[in-house]
């Protein structure tokens, strides 16, 4: 009798942010600057949202695949007014559910 044939599954996870705390990024008023949001995510593609000082304005983005379960969306920010300044939040989704934290970004004058 011969052993049946074992399938190594990989786990499927839910998008979770790459960085671990809150990152600071400097940006001079009207100089546009890329803030690129990473997550690690199974299946690896995903859905990316962004909103800044909780606005009510959610920008959406798809996929850009680095790397075997490494995703990143990339988001051009340039402020013009002091309101334009704040938190910056990215999340992300997959087939398997939504990202529980949010990737935060402290979006300062330079």
């Amino acid at each position: 009798m011969t052993n049946p044939p074992s399938f190594l599954l990989a786990p499927t996870d839910a998008p979770r942010c790459d960085a671990e705390a809150v990152k600071v990024v400097a940006v001079a008023r009207g100089e546009p600057v890329n803030i690129s949001c990473g997550v690690t995510s199974n299946p690896p593609r995903a859905t990316y949202h962004w909103r800044l000082n909780g606005s009510e304005r959610t920008l959406t983005s798809y996929k850009d695949t680095l790397s075997w379960n490494q995703l990143a969306s990339h988001f051009t920010f340039a402020g013009n007014t002091d309101k334009d300044y704040g938190l910056l939040h990215c999340w992300a989704n997959n087939s398997v559910g939504y990202q529980d934290q949010p990737c935060v970004f402290q979006i300062m004058p330079a």
